[in-house]
């Protein structure tokens, strides 16, 4: 990602529509498969900026983050969290069986998918036996843009893909979905545009950006819908992400 993406990053995260309607949608799911009473250790996995280490830490239990960006690091440090390791997903610094939960939200699609395939392995071997993954990444190569330009996509995901990864590592699926439905004839259509007719003098920028409150507002009143439905076991066909919860199966 470039390095004035973790400033926006760092300055939205709490309001902004996509990291909202992500980050209560994965409490949800946690509290459904991965509960306070039976889930003490929660590992992010390319934590980012903290944004949702900060949520995470409102459930009893230790919460530790990771990320391979010094900048992220720097930026966790100044929200206060002291329980970081900046390391990558693929060399994850834990032994064997540490953790009971497992977020990683928009992290692995910066590695290539035979790294990406590695990394899910590595989260596999610090889960406890039992323990549940949650990912969430972009969804269809089709889609990139100068938005994947800024944050270094290097792959983009289909979901039956993302499923076959996590089981021939041995983990179960437990849930998989596109989320991000509404919005993606509308999102899909100006991308392929953008890549059509590109604009040379456009400054290479993440879609992350401040909106105005109300347009913010309805947009994440869109992602609280299509959360209620996913929660009642609607699995919607397509979308701009990706999300799974996998489990490493019980000894």
């Amino acid at each position: 990602m470039e390095q004035h993406e973790y400033e926006t990053m760092y300055h939205v995260e709490g309001r902004y529509w996509w990291y909202v309607g992500l980050h209560r949608l994965v409490l949800k799911t946690l509290a459904q498969y991965a509960p306070a009473d039976r889930c003490t250790r929660i590992l992010d996995a390319g934590c980012g900026t903290g944004g949702f280490l900060r949520r995470l830490n409102e459930r009893p239990g230790q919460v530790v983050g990771i990320d391979l960006s010094s900048e992220a690091m720097n930026w966790c440090k100044v929200r206060g969290f002291s329980r970081l390791a900046q390391a990558s997903i693929c060399q994850i610094p834990f032994q064997n069986d540490t953790f009971d939960a497992i977020t990683s939200l928009d992290v692995a699609y910066c590695l290539e998918p035979d790294d990406a395939f590695a990394s899910f392995g590595e989260m596999r071997r610090i889960l406890k036996p039992g323990g549940v993954l949650v990912l969430n990444l972009p969804a269809y190569n089709f889609l990139r843009s100068t938005h994947d330009i800024a944050i270094h996509t290097r792959h983009r995901f289909r979901l039956s893909e993302l499923r076959s990864m996590l089981e021939r590592k041995g983990f179960s699926i437990l849930l998989g979905t596109y989320r991000n439905t509404v919005l993606f004839p509308a999102a899909a259509a100006v991308r392929i545009l953008k890549r059509l007719l590109p604009n040379r003098d456009e400054e290479v920028r993440s879609d992350v950006q401040p909106l105005p409150g109300p347009v913010n507002s309805v947009l994440t009143s869109i992602l609280a819908a299509e959360n209620a439905l996913i929660r009642r076991g609607f699995r919607l066909p397509f979308g701009l992400s990706v999300f799974c919860v996998a489990q490493k199966p019980a000894q």
